[in-house]
């Protein structure tokens, strides 16, 4: 996890799935320029899902963070490729929530930046 250019916040998200237990998690931590940790947040849900689903979940916890802390240039980085892939070739995915996610920050933080980008 390399930080972000200077004035950026970088907020890495990722989805597990415990198949022994029938729960999924997810994880994020938010990081500086200067690669500190400033902001992290870690759930676990009791049903099952896919993986797309589950990074979906978390890059949507992952952008509120953004909205909720009030930072006003933010650099998203997951690793589910098929979550991207998806993104840009299925506009009624769930990935398509990405889409959404993006407008609802950049309304509600004025000059805003957003970029997503996959690991």
């Amino acid at each position: 996890m390399s930080p972000p250019e200077t004035g950026f916040i970088k907020i890495n998200y990722d989805g597990a799935i415990f198949l022994e237990t029938s729960e999924v998690g997810i994880g994020i931590v938010a990081r500086d320029s200067n690669g500190s940790c400033i902001g992290w947040l870690s759930k676990r849900f009791c049903f099952n899902a896919t993986p797309e689903i589950i990074e979906t979940i978390a890059a949507r916890e992952a952008v509120l963070l953004g909205i909720r802390r009030g930072w006003q240039k933010i650099v998203l980085e997951g690793d589910c490729s098929n979550l991207f892939y998806k993104q840009e070739t299925e506009s009624g995915s769930l990935s398509h929530w990405l889409y959404h996610l993006r407008h609802q920050f950049l309304c509600s933080t004025h000059g805003s930046v957003f970029t997503i980008f996959n690991s």
